[in-house]
């Protein structure tokens, strides 16, 4: 399609739908099975009856992720967390390319509250999208669909990477928990070159700039180095506290108790990046352990259990400190399978960062195939 000044008449949501909240149902009322329920984020459980017979789109109206679409299936019930596009006229717009339109258009100027962030009726009232013909809605929503599916696999594929890891290690190793193969414990203490130290966080008053890492440089699947931000430091920050490959990067606190005591290696000297008071330090004697090993054995539920059995709260944050990390204990198999180990993990990173890197262009590729189709271009 060439681009066209009349591509698609803005009209507003309320002309081809109408938005409805319905009766929210207690958990306590769900059923084994039965019919889907779905709330603010997809589906939740099971009811005994539905209130909706048609595929129906979804936008969630409350809490964090308001503005998110969503669509539920035949005989499903929608709960009150989701506004339900009700009565979609489906004479002058198609489904899939009103869920497209409407995450291109974004939902957040239809978002009141800041406290408490939500979409009612009435906000949704200046909300428009685009409408060309039946069937150029309908040929946009198969190209973008296509284009959509490529993603969806490769998403797939690195999922199933990261499953992988976890059958390597079990297989070379056994389950910490149940450690069938006897092999020797030794605490996190054993295994340091150094006493384990905090980070150092930056000053409103600092006069020394310098770069630190965020606490998402360690919070998520893998190290993010390009998790740090701009700081300023009352004096140099030591070289104890910079970055370097062989430190442990231990999660000191956080809202979320399963992210406290998180922990990557950073594999690259990072000389120029300070690492916070949020984060505690171990330096490891690699001819202990290995690095590779270490993060895996860390994020065992035999590991988990030790840290969430001490970690503290206060005023929501749940907080572990140098002393409750060393006594955390795990088993220490021979060397020679660490480091087969970490030559086969090697490998399915190497494969992960393709993929990532693929993923990436059809994210782009994606993007400006959405930005041409709703200015008539595609």
């Amino acid at each position: 399609m060439t681009a066209s000044g009349n591509f698609g008449a803005m009209t507003p949501l309320y002309e081809i739908c109408h938005p409805k909240q319905w009766p929210t149902i207690a958990k306590s009322a769900f059923t084994e099975s039965g019919f889907p329920v779905y709330g603010a984020n997809g589906r939740i459980g099971y009811y005994s009856s539905f209130n909706h017979e048609k595929r129906t789109v979804l936008i969630t109206c409350r809490g964090a992720t308001c503005g998110t679409i969503n669509v539920c299936e035949p005989n499903s019930y929608v709960t009150g967390n989701a506004m339900a596009l009700d009565d979609l006229d489906e004479s002058r717009v198609h489904l899939e390319y009103l869920v497209l339109a409407l995450r291109q258009a974004g939902l957040r100027k239809a978002i009141t509250g800041s406290a408490q962030p939500q979409i009612t009726r009435q906000s949704l009232a200046s909300i428009s999208v685009p409408l060309p013909p039946i069937e150029e809605q309908r040929r946009i929503a198969e190209v973008l669909d296509r284009a959509d599916e490529l993603r969806a696999k490769r998403r797939d594929s690195r999922a199933f990477l990261d499953d992988l890891t976890q059958s390597i290690f079990l297989d070379m190793f056994g389950s910490p928990d149940a450690n069938p193969m006897d092999w020797p414990l030794v605490t996190l203490d054993d295994v340091l070159a150094m006493p384990l130290r905090n980070g150092l966080s930056p000053a409103t008053r600092g006069q020394i700039e310098g770069l630190v890492l965020t606490l998402s440089s360690i919070t998520g699947q893998r190290f993010d180095p390009t998790a740090r931000k701009r700081a300023t430091f009352l004096a140099p920050p030591p070289a104890a506290q910079t970055v370097h490959p062989s430190d442990f990067l231990i999660c000191r606190g956080n809202g979320n108790l399963s992210l406290v005591g998180r922990a990557f290696f950073p594999y690259e000297p990072m000389a120029d990046t300070t690492f916070p008071d949020t984060v505690i330090a171990a330096r490891i004697q690699t001819t202990r352990v290995r690095p590779a090993f270490l993060e895996h054995v860390w994020r065992s539920g035999a590991v988990r259990r030790q840290i969430e059995a001490v970690a503290r709260t206060t005023n929501g944050t749940y907080k572990v400190n140098q002393t409750m990390l060393a006594s955390v204990s795990f088993f220490a198999p021979p060397l020679s399978l660490q480091d087969d180990f970490a030559r086969q993990i090697a490998a399915v990173d190497a494969l992960r960062r393709r993929h990532s890197a693929h993923l990436a262009e059809l994210d782009a590729l994606f993007a400006s195939l959405q930005d041409r189709a709703f200015r008539g271009l595609l």
